[in-house]
């Protein structure tokens, strides 16, 4: 299947070899006051919290992401892009995933069975291409707080298509069924639902999830919120679940390290 799958990049490399990446398109979300009931289901005692202003992308197109392959196969050669491409499990046929690939018909939809740690080294990479972290900015996905803002927008404004129903995408949000329950027992601190746990490589399975945002063709749900027993492996794509980018601050180190802890765990270089 690798060999395959080099023969697939090394096809589509060639005809997007005069390619320049484009700056991803940003909206901006206004500061946005949003109740908990909103994020967490079945909430007794609500509580109201503001979400500070920020930039956000659509959902990364297919298109988009074979810019991300092709850079990582000249720029190193076609075996760097391998481990970056979706997920060949999306389709059930060899030969879809090949079409999926290489016909350009797909290009302008989103990007489907991409791992969530290949969606962040997506955004280190897009972050580079449009000089942002030179401005003191770089790009990662949403949490809870920013897409119940995005959801927001998009009520007020539809035509600017933030939202895809029929997909969910990565969050930054891990998976921890224990501290999200006891947020949702104790109503007490929205930080709770925004737990980040970036992963580390000798880390077990279980400890590499990630929550979903929004709805998909295979299942619909009333809030953003997902506290249930399905597994979202980081490290696997899937068929339903896309991802965006939202443009934020680069800490500074007495704030947070996080975006140091990002660029050592997930960098393309």
């Amino acid at each position: 299947m690798q060999f395959y799958r080099l023969i697939i990049i090394s096809v589509f490399v060639l005809s997007f070899s005069c390619l320049k990446a484009q700056e991803a398109k940003r909206f901006k979300i206004p500061i946005t006051k949003i109740a908990l009931s909103e994020i967490v289901p079945k909430i007794k005692r609500d509580t109201i919290v503001e979400q500070k202003s920020f930039e956000v992308t659509q959902f990364i197109t297919l298109g988009a992401y074979k810019e991300f392959l092709t850079f990582l196969a000249q720029a190193y050669d076609e075996n760097k892009a391998i481990p970056y491409s979706p997920d060949s499990s999306i389709c059930l046929a060899f030969e879809d995933y090949t079409a999926y690939l290489t016909d350009t018909i797909y290009e302008k939809y989103p990007v489907l069975g991409v791992s969530w740690e290949n969606a962040m080294s997506y955004c280190i990479w897009r972050s580079r291409q449009d000089g942002i972290v030179q401005q003191g900015f770089y790009y990662q996905l949403p949490n809870f707080t920013e897409y119940a803002a995005i959801r927001k927008m998009d009520s007020l404004k539809s035509e600017l298509n933030l939202i895809h129903e029929d997909y969910s995408e990565w969050s930054m949000v891990s998976k921890d069924e224990t501290l999200l329950e006891f947020a949702v027992r104790r109503k007490i601190n929205i930080s709770f639902l925004n737990y980040i746990y970036l992963g580390e490589e000798k880390d077990q399975p279980a400890m590499k999830r990630k929550e979903i945002l929004g709805n998909n063709f295979h299942f619909k749900r009333k809030n953003v919120f997902i506290n249930d027993f399905l597994s979202f492996h980081q490290f696997k794509g899937y068929h339903y679940v896309g991802f965006r980018m939202i443009k934020n601050e680069i800490p500074n180190e007495d704030d947070s390290t996080i975006f140091l802890d990002i660029l050592r765990l997930y960098d393309y270089e």
